[in-house]
Protein backbone atom coordinates (compact mmCIF):
# COMPACT_ATOMS: atom_id res chain seq x y z
CA UNK A 1 0.00 0.00 0.00
CA UNK A 2 1.57 3.30 -0.89
CA UNK A 3 2.02 5.76 1.48
CA UNK A 4 0.57 9.23 -0.72
CA UNK A 5 1.30 12.59 0.20
CA UNK A 6 -1.40 14.90 -1.02
CA UNK A 7 0.38 17.22 -3.79
CA UNK A 8 0.21 21.55 -3.21
CA UNK A 9 -1.13 23.55 -5.96
CA UNK A 10 0.44 26.78 -7.46
CA UNK A 11 -1.64 29.53 -8.84
CA UNK A 12 1.06 31.54 -10.19
CA UNK A 13 4.47 30.55 -11.30
CA UNK A 14 6.35 33.31 -12.89
CA UNK A 15 5.94 36.98 -13.38
CA UNK A 16 7.44 36.53 -16.74
CA UNK A 17 5.59 33.23 -18.10
CA UNK A 18 5.78 34.57 -21.67
CA UNK A 19 9.84 33.89 -21.50
CA UNK A 20 9.58 30.76 -21.13
CA UNK A 21 9.18 30.44 -24.93
CA UNK A 22 12.23 32.48 -25.35
CA UNK A 23 14.23 29.88 -23.13
CA UNK A 24 12.52 26.70 -24.81
CA UNK A 25 13.32 28.54 -28.13
CA UNK A 26 17.24 29.03 -26.82
CA UNK A 27 17.93 25.34 -25.46
CA UNK A 28 17.24 23.14 -28.12
CA UNK A 29 17.13 20.81 -29.43
CA UNK A 30 14.96 18.28 -27.58
CA UNK A 31 14.68 14.69 -27.94
CA UNK A 32 11.79 11.87 -26.91
CA UNK A 33 11.26 11.14 -23.45
CA UNK A 34 12.40 7.33 -24.48
CA UNK A 35 15.79 8.46 -25.08
CA UNK A 36 16.28 7.22 -21.28
CA UNK A 37 15.34 3.99 -22.07
CA UNK A 38 18.17 1.36 -23.64
CA UNK A 39 15.48 -0.49 -25.20
CA UNK A 40 12.11 -1.41 -26.11
CA UNK A 41 12.26 -4.27 -23.27
CA UNK A 42 13.21 -1.48 -20.93
CA UNK A 43 10.49 0.43 -22.08
CA UNK A 44 8.14 -2.04 -21.69
CA UNK A 45 8.99 -2.99 -18.27
CA UNK A 46 8.03 0.85 -16.82
CA UNK A 47 4.20 -0.16 -18.91
CA UNK A 48 1.11 -1.53 -16.88
CA UNK A 49 0.20 -5.06 -17.43
CA UNK A 50 -2.69 -3.53 -19.96
CA UNK A 51 -0.14 -2.14 -22.34
CA UNK A 52 2.55 -5.31 -22.68
CA UNK A 53 2.62 -6.94 -25.65
CA UNK A 54 1.46 -4.39 -27.45
CA UNK A 55 3.17 -2.27 -30.07
CA UNK A 56 5.25 0.53 -28.77
CA UNK A 57 3.85 3.78 -29.72
CA UNK A 58 6.43 6.83 -29.16
CA UNK A 59 4.09 9.61 -28.75
CA UNK A 60 5.62 13.28 -29.72
CA UNK A 61 6.56 14.53 -26.51
CA UNK A 62 9.89 15.73 -26.31
CA UNK A 63 12.55 16.95 -23.52
CA UNK A 64 15.40 19.11 -22.85
CA UNK A 65 17.42 18.87 -19.44
CA UNK A 66 17.85 22.51 -18.26
CA UNK A 67 19.96 21.75 -14.68
CA UNK A 68 20.82 18.49 -13.35
CA UNK A 69 22.64 18.91 -9.58
CA UNK A 70 24.23 22.49 -11.56
CA UNK A 71 22.83 24.63 -14.38
CA UNK A 72 22.67 23.11 -17.94
CA UNK A 73 21.74 26.09 -19.72
CA UNK A 74 21.48 30.43 -18.33
CA UNK A 75 18.41 32.27 -17.10
CA UNK A 76 17.25 28.96 -15.12
CA UNK A 77 17.37 30.01 -11.39
CA UNK A 78 13.70 31.39 -11.32
CA UNK A 79 12.77 28.02 -11.69
CA UNK A 80 15.64 26.08 -9.91
CA UNK A 81 15.48 28.12 -6.96
CA UNK A 82 11.99 28.98 -6.56
CA UNK A 83 10.77 29.80 -3.29
CA UNK A 84 6.68 28.44 -3.62
CA UNK A 85 8.45 24.95 -5.07
CA UNK A 86 10.66 24.55 -2.07
CA UNK A 87 7.98 25.35 0.28
CA UNK A 88 5.78 23.33 -1.00
CA UNK A 89 8.50 20.43 -0.63
CA UNK A 90 8.93 20.52 2.66
CA UNK A 91 5.81 20.73 3.41
CA UNK A 92 4.85 17.61 1.55
CA UNK A 93 7.85 15.50 3.53
CA UNK A 94 7.77 17.77 6.63
CA UNK A 95 11.29 18.72 5.96
CA UNK A 96 13.65 21.23 7.16
CA UNK A 97 16.05 20.66 4.42
CA UNK A 98 15.46 20.43 0.67
CA UNK A 99 17.69 20.44 -2.78
CA UNK A 100 16.86 21.55 -6.07
CA UNK A 101 18.75 19.24 -8.14
CA UNK A 102 17.07 19.03 -11.16
CA UNK A 103 15.26 20.92 -14.12
CA UNK A 104 13.64 19.47 -17.49
CA UNK A 105 11.42 21.08 -20.30
CA UNK A 106 8.77 19.01 -21.82
CA UNK A 107 7.37 19.84 -25.26
CA UNK A 108 4.61 18.36 -27.11
CA UNK A 109 1.57 18.98 -29.30
CA UNK A 110 -1.86 18.59 -28.01
CA UNK A 111 -2.74 14.24 -28.11
CA UNK A 112 -6.16 12.82 -28.77
CA UNK A 113 -5.96 10.60 -25.94
CA UNK A 114 -4.56 9.84 -22.15
CA UNK A 115 -0.83 9.19 -22.81
CA UNK A 116 -1.32 6.11 -20.40
CA UNK A 117 -3.54 5.03 -17.40
CA UNK A 118 -1.15 7.07 -14.97
CA UNK A 119 1.68 6.08 -13.78
CA UNK A 120 4.61 6.41 -10.75
CA UNK A 121 7.78 8.12 -11.86
CA UNK A 122 11.22 6.63 -11.80
CA UNK A 123 12.49 6.15 -8.13
CA UNK A 124 15.71 6.79 -7.11
CA UNK A 125 17.90 5.27 -4.06
CA UNK A 126 20.63 5.91 -2.11
CA UNK A 127 23.78 4.83 -4.64
CA UNK A 128 21.17 3.95 -7.38
CA UNK A 129 19.64 5.54 -9.72
CA UNK A 130 19.21 6.25 -13.37
CA UNK A 131 22.90 7.64 -14.46
CA UNK A 132 24.50 4.39 -13.47
CA UNK A 133 21.83 1.62 -13.29
CA UNK A 134 19.04 0.49 -15.51
CA UNK A 135 15.03 1.99 -14.86
CA UNK A 136 13.81 -1.75 -14.56
CA UNK A 137 15.94 -2.51 -11.54
CA UNK A 138 14.72 1.19 -10.13
CA UNK A 139 11.41 0.41 -11.30
CA UNK A 140 11.37 -3.66 -9.22
CA UNK A 141 13.14 -1.71 -6.60
CA UNK A 142 10.53 1.11 -6.05
CA UNK A 143 7.52 -1.57 -6.37
CA UNK A 144 8.56 -4.05 -4.06
CA UNK A 145 8.54 -1.51 -1.36
CA UNK A 146 11.73 -3.22 -0.04
CA UNK A 147 14.17 -0.23 0.03
CA UNK A 148 12.16 2.31 1.68
CA UNK A 149 15.06 3.13 3.87
CA UNK A 150 17.24 3.65 1.57
CA UNK A 151 14.68 5.85 -1.16
CA UNK A 152 15.68 9.00 -1.72
CA UNK A 153 12.30 10.95 -1.33
CA UNK A 154 11.76 13.69 -4.17
CA UNK A 155 9.41 16.15 -4.64
CA UNK A 156 8.75 17.11 -8.48
CA UNK A 157 6.89 20.79 -9.36
CA UNK A 158 4.93 20.54 -12.70
CA UNK A 159 4.58 23.70 -14.20
CA UNK A 160 2.29 24.71 -17.54
CA UNK A 161 3.18 27.21 -20.05
CA UNK A 162 0.41 26.37 -22.67
CA UNK A 163 -2.43 28.97 -23.52
CA UNK A 164 -4.68 26.32 -25.39
CA UNK A 165 -8.20 25.04 -23.62
CA UNK A 166 -7.31 21.90 -21.03
CA UNK A 167 -4.81 19.50 -21.63
CA UNK A 168 -5.73 17.95 -18.41
CA UNK A 169 -3.41 16.62 -15.47
CA UNK A 170 -4.98 13.45 -14.01
CA UNK A 171 -3.51 12.55 -10.31
CA UNK A 172 -4.52 10.24 -7.70
CA UNK A 173 -3.95 12.36 -4.34
CA UNK A 174 -5.04 9.31 -2.00
CA UNK A 175 -3.61 6.21 -3.88
CA UNK A 176 -4.53 4.52 -6.80
CA UNK A 177 -7.87 3.01 -5.55
CA UNK A 178 -9.21 6.20 -4.88
CA UNK A 179 -11.15 9.10 -6.89
CA UNK A 180 -8.98 10.49 -9.62
CA UNK A 181 -8.57 14.60 -9.63
CA UNK A 182 -7.91 16.51 -12.68
CA UNK A 183 -6.20 19.59 -12.63
CA UNK A 184 -7.35 21.64 -16.13
CA UNK A 185 -9.37 24.28 -17.28
CA UNK A 186 -6.77 27.72 -17.10
CA UNK A 187 -3.63 25.93 -16.40
CA UNK A 188 -1.09 28.17 -17.93
CA UNK A 189 1.42 29.69 -15.34
CA UNK A 190 0.21 27.37 -12.82
CA UNK A 191 1.62 24.27 -11.04
CA UNK A 192 1.18 20.87 -9.06
CA UNK A 193 3.75 19.96 -6.69
CA UNK A 194 3.61 16.35 -5.83
CA UNK A 195 5.64 13.04 -4.37
CA UNK A 196 6.01 11.32 -7.81
CA UNK A 197 7.42 8.14 -6.48
CA UNK A 198 4.07 7.56 -4.27
CA UNK A 199 1.70 9.25 -6.05
CA UNK A 200 0.40 8.13 -9.27
CA UNK A 201 -0.23 10.47 -12.07
CA UNK A 202 -0.87 10.75 -16.10
CA UNK A 203 -1.24 13.48 -18.60
CA UNK A 204 -5.07 13.62 -19.57
CA UNK A 205 -6.98 14.03 -23.10
CA UNK A 206 -7.06 17.57 -24.60
CA UNK A 207 -10.01 19.14 -26.19
CA UNK A 208 -10.94 17.79 -29.93
CA UNK A 209 -8.41 17.84 -32.26
CA UNK A 210 -8.81 16.90 -35.68
CA UNK A 211 -4.92 16.51 -36.74
CA UNK A 212 -3.55 13.15 -37.68
CA UNK A 213 -0.90 12.22 -34.93
CA UNK A 214 1.75 10.45 -36.21
CA UNK A 215 4.16 7.67 -34.15
CA UNK A 216 8.31 8.99 -33.91
CA UNK A 217 11.20 7.68 -34.39
CA UNK A 218 13.33 7.58 -30.71
CA UNK A 219 16.31 9.34 -32.77
CA UNK A 220 14.10 12.47 -33.71
CA UNK A 221 14.93 15.53 -32.00
CA UNK A 222 12.63 18.85 -31.83
CA UNK A 223 14.25 21.72 -33.27
CA UNK A 224 12.89 25.14 -31.71
CA UNK A 225 11.73 26.04 -34.52
CA UNK A 226 9.06 22.96 -34.97
CA UNK A 227 7.04 24.84 -32.09
CA UNK A 228 5.11 22.86 -29.96
CA UNK A 229 1.55 23.57 -28.51
CA UNK A 230 2.19 22.70 -24.78
CA UNK A 231 5.30 23.55 -22.79
CA UNK A 232 5.44 21.77 -19.07
CA UNK A 233 8.35 22.41 -16.93
CA UNK A 234 9.65 20.28 -14.26
CA UNK A 235 11.68 20.79 -10.99
CA UNK A 236 13.11 18.38 -8.72
CA UNK A 237 13.59 18.56 -5.14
Amino acid sequence: MMNCLRPVPIDKVLDDPDSIRTRVEANGPYAPVQRYFNSDAEYRSSMGSERRGKPVFIAPVFRGDWVYEEPLVRDVDDLWQHPQFSDAARDIFGANCIRPFSVYCNLTWQLPFPQGAGHIDVAEFRGVNRSDHPIWVLTTMNHSRLFEAERVQIATSVAWFYHGSDGGFDYWPDGPQAPMQTHEGSIFNTAVVGDPGNGVAGTGTGSPVTHQVTAIAPAMNLTPGDYADTVTVYVNY
